[in-house]
């Protein structure tokens, strides 16, 4: 396989199919009228398209950041085509004759200005990766329910607030982003897709999740509810016994179900910007959990159940109404990065000392109070000022 990165004029396209020299000369014609990039400050331009061949033909096409309005319309011409980037441009429409490139595994269209797309998008049964985030989408044609070998759809931050599609047939999807729409409720279409192992439902309009929602998805390892309205988790959220990221960031939330300590092998929990008064005690049965995001809440303690997170290294626990830490707190031994700004702490445990493994240079950064000075033990002291004096 070969791979170019110069201009096409410059490049040596005589072994090439000629059908699809004349394909790429006329790209040549179409980046030479538009010379200015979207990004100025992108390295792809006209005299760094880049592009694959092999066995005469061309495999893989990347014209992305070219300043791109249209595509010629003979691009079915390169019919071992398997991987098209045209990200970063300013297309509206797209040609028939993409449709016809029946080889396609990757579509990158991300990052233009798309506000429909055909239905003929449906021919393309080879694609494994299809990538619309970006655009002016606000419906998804059905007949993207033939794309039976899809493994990844990124469908973020268009207008789409509706899903028409039955993915039923859509078996070996593992990846969908509907991120930053205008989704009132979660689809319930998305119920059939029981191989998913990411599911991004961030920036959306949801204020609430049905308890059936975490009955049907027994693989997934990924799942972003960021930015919605959600004012509570359903307590079904145990179903989810695979997953090892959760996002509730900047929703409504009050409390979290007691059932999210059966989450046993999550490794990270975010749950910052909602209305947190108090954690369950079951948080402490989280003990794969690394990382712990829970700033921007109404926090008034933490449970003691806490220092049984052995594998924590991250707590966030800014802007809360915290006015003391558990007295084994010493015992998160691998905790390596804790903000406590912002807070009602007035002091620290004795043997605060003890977190031999915090990037101690943030403490000074964390050892304030609002209203008055924290009392620091004088141990803790030494301890803080011998190590950031060495670490610095």
């Amino acid at each position: 396989m070969k791979t170019m990165t110069r201009s096409i004029r410059q490049s040596k396209t005589a072994y090439l199919d000629q059908s699809e020299v004349r394909v790429l000369n006329e790209l040549e014609a179409i980046l030479l009228a538009n010379p200015t990039p979207v990004f100025p400050n992108s390295s792809s331009s006209q005299d760094q398209l880049k592009l694959k061949t092999s066995n005469g033909h061309v495999v893989s096409l990347d014209i992305s950041s070219c300043h791109l309005t249209g595509l010629p319309h003979h691009i079915s011409n390169f019919s071992e085509l398997e991987e098209l980037n045209i990200s970063f441009n300013e297309i509206v429409y797209l040609p028939k004759g993409l449709f016809k490139l029946r080889k396609l595994k990757k579509l990158d269209l991300s990052n233009n200005e798309i506000s429909a797309l055909s239905t003929e998008i449906g021919n393309l049964t080879n694609l494994r990766v299809l990538n619309l985030q970006n655009n002016m989408l606000e419906e998804i044609p059905t007949s993207i329910r033939n794309l039976t070998k899809l493994l990844d759809l990124n469908l973020s931050s268009n207008l789409i607030s509706r899903i028409d599609i039955e993915f039923v047939q859509m078996r070996t999807l593992s990846s969908i982003n509907l991120s930053s729409n205008l989704l009132s409720d979660v689809p319930i279409q998305l119920y059939n897709l029981h191989q998913l192992r990411i599911l991004k439902l961030a920036n959306n309009l949801f204020t609430k999740v049905s308890d059936i929602f975490f009955m049907h998805f027994p693989k997934l390892r990924i799942l972003n509810l960021g930015s919605n309205q959600l004012q509570e988790l359903p307590r079904t959220i145990d179903n989810l016994n695979c997953l090892t990221h959760l996002n509730l960031d900047d929703n409504q939330i009050h409390h979290l179900p007691n059932e999210i300590g059966n989450l046993s092998n999550l490794v990270e929990l975010r749950a910052g910007g909602n209305k947190l008064t108090a954690l369950p005690e079951s948080i402490g049965n989280l003990l794969k959990l690394r990382r712990l995001y829970l700033y921007f809440n109404q926090l008034e303690t933490v449970p003691k159940t806490i220092i049984q997170l052995q594998d924590l290294k991250v707590l966030f626990l800014i802007n809360n109404n915290l006015q003391s830490l558990p007295d084994d707190f010493y015992k998160l031994s691998k905790l390596k990065d804790l903000v406590l700004s912002g807070n009602l702490l007035e002091e620290l445990p004795d043997t605060f000392y003890k977190l031999v493994n915090l990037e101690v240079y943030r403490l000074s950064a964390i050892i304030t109070a609002p209203r008055e000075e924290i009392a620091i033990p004088r141990s803790t002291l030494a301890f803080i000022l011998s190590s950031f004096l060495i670490r610095r």
